[in-house]
């Protein structure tokens, strides 16, 4: 349906369509449709684990590797803009996977975002060598490794050849410090508190994930930690415990809070946030356990809260969903199905923290 064809390539077809069509620009607009949706297919390549999931089946990998290598395929591999890679946990201990990937992207020039996702098995994926090479062939603004990491040294290495980079995602490891000197540019870091205690307090952080349980009496707070998060905008927190919200009055410029819960009930969430004095934020993010339709509470919150703006809700369990109530609006925008929607809200999030 031709609703679910991207705008801009409706868009850019129509632009080469005439009233009264004649061969030749028919012609034009074949030829349109096919390079834009190489493009549009090639710019976000994504080799999840439903590819890989089957035993040693690692076809996908070497089909996508045999056709951005081919030299008559060049130009696939330029539209490339963002590359993830899930490694099924069967794989990780052969050394295939990591060459494949190690060529693939050699030859993805126009490379921004490189998302890794591995299963934390005791394997070390040799993926080094073309991220942490002396001259690589590409500048990432985007990286996100998330897998079991002992070899520091290495990732430490693979950081600071990529000094671009802007936003950075470290999950599902065993934190240790980061030196700041290594990423100048950065501005969006997703990881444990513990990851990035040795920043300096003036650096400009956007988003800080966390791990916090137990009563109010039981956060306890650094000196240091506090002046690393004042100047936080956009803070993602997972926690089973309401009582998380007394970090907040640390952030005075809050203005994106997104809270990973999933047990507790929508309308204590709600509330127990209005209790927090946050002047600054914009927008809400919430998992909790069902949908939530509660308009006049949504609303209450908004008369509550002056600068708020959006509020999203994703429901835990069922169909997976998500709904974003709006100010003024008394009823959601709501995103259902597939994970990949999922996903694709989630960039939608992350849009709202870049300057």
């Amino acid at each position: 349906m031709i609703s679910q064809i991207p705008t801009e390539l409706v868009g850019s077809v129509i632009a080469h369509v005439d009233d009264q069509p004649t061969l030749r620009s028919l012609l034009v607009a074949s030829r349109l449709i096919h390079s834009e949706t190489e493009r549009f297919l090639y710019e976000d390549v994504f080799l999840g684990s439903a590819a890989l999931s089957c035993g040693q089946n690692i076809q996908p990998l070497r089909r996508f590797h045999n056709t951005v290598t081919a030299k008559e395929n060049h130009r696939l591999a330029l539209y490339v803009r963002r590359f993830t890679f899930c490694l099924n946990y069967r794989l990780e201990s052969s050394s295939e996977p990591g060459q494949l990937v190690d060529a693939i992207l050699s030859r993805l020039v126009n490379l921004r975002g490189f998302v890794f996702l591995g299963s934390y098995s005791s394997h070390e994926v040799p993926l080094h060598k073309t991220l942490h090479c002396s001259s690589p062939p590409f500048a990432l603004k985007r990286f996100t490794w998330d897998h079991s990491i002992r070899d520091w040294d290495t990732f430490h290495s693979i950081l600071s050849t990529h000094p671009s980079i802007t936003h950075l995602e470290v999950r599902g490891i065993s934190a240790q410090p980061l030196e700041a000197t290594l990423l100048p540019n950065l501005h969006t870091l997703w990881a444990s508190v513990d990851f990035i205690g040795c920043l300096p307090p003036d650096r400009r952080l956007l988003r800080w994930k966390a791990e916090v349980h137990g009563s109010p009496a039981e956060i306890a707070i650094s000196d240091r930690v506090k002046e690393v998060i004042q100047n936080v905008r956009v803070f993602s927190i997972y926690s089973l415990r309401i009582p998380a919200f007394s970090l907040l009055q640390h952030m005075p410029d809050l203005e994106y809070f997104d809270f990973q819960n999933g047990r507790d009930d929508a309308y204590l969430i709600l509330h127990t946030l209005l209790e927090v004095q946050s002047t600054k934020l914009k927008g809400l993010r919430i998992s909790v356990p069902y949908a939530f339709d509660d308009w006049c509470t949504v609303e209450h919150v908004f008369r509550r809260m002056p600068t708020l703006q959006f509020i999203d809700f994703r429901s835990q369990y069922g169909d997976c969903q998500w709904e974003r109530w709006r100010r003024g609006t008394p009823r959601a925008a709501a995103i259902r199905g597939i994970p990949l929607m999922a996903c694709r809200f989630e960039w939608d999030w992350e849009k709202f923290a870049e300057d």
